[in-house]
């Protein structure tokens, strides 16, 4: 039986920030797509259909609502799982949950360690529940 590597795809514009993430996330297994914006993240989407979609919702210009309007919109995008990274504030008072995240993570409250395990855990929650696979 083989076994494939779930699919996410990063929207973070810091380059640093975003390598880091995908760094940890291809250390736990995953196959990770990368985008710096929301153009580039819904290119990706329309060609690819990851298993989760983490979106920096910190990104200039507001691109990370437009990205998150943008697939609550589209029919094919609206089943994707989705976790937010938000700064302190945006994590405590927003209701990402209408758009089908169950989290919105801050590294901020968590610290640098804590924060890049938070999101390869969240990755294997929404992952193994998108592929319908049930733990043993």
């Amino acid at each position: 039986m083989k076994i494939t590597a779930a699919t996410i795809l990063l929207v973070k514009d810091d380059k640093k920030g975003r390598g880091q993430i995908a760094g940890a996330l291809d250390m736990a297994g995953f196959k990770v797509l990368e985008a710096d914006d929301q153009v580039s993240a819904q290119t990706v989407l329309a060609s690819e259909l990851p298993d989760l979609v983490i979106i920096d919702m910190g990104m200039p210009e507001f691109q990370g609502q437009a990205l998150m309007h943008a697939i609550a919109e589209e029919k094919k995008w609206q089943a994707l799982s989705l976790l937010f990274i938000a700064d302190k504030t945006m994590a405590e008072r927003a209701g990402f949950s209408r758009f089908g995240s169950d989290a919105a993570l801050s590294r901020e409250q968590l610290g640098d360690q804590a924060f890049l395990e938070e999101i390869c855990l969240q990755a294997t929650r929404a992952t193994t529940l998108s592929s319908g696979d049930e733990a043993e």
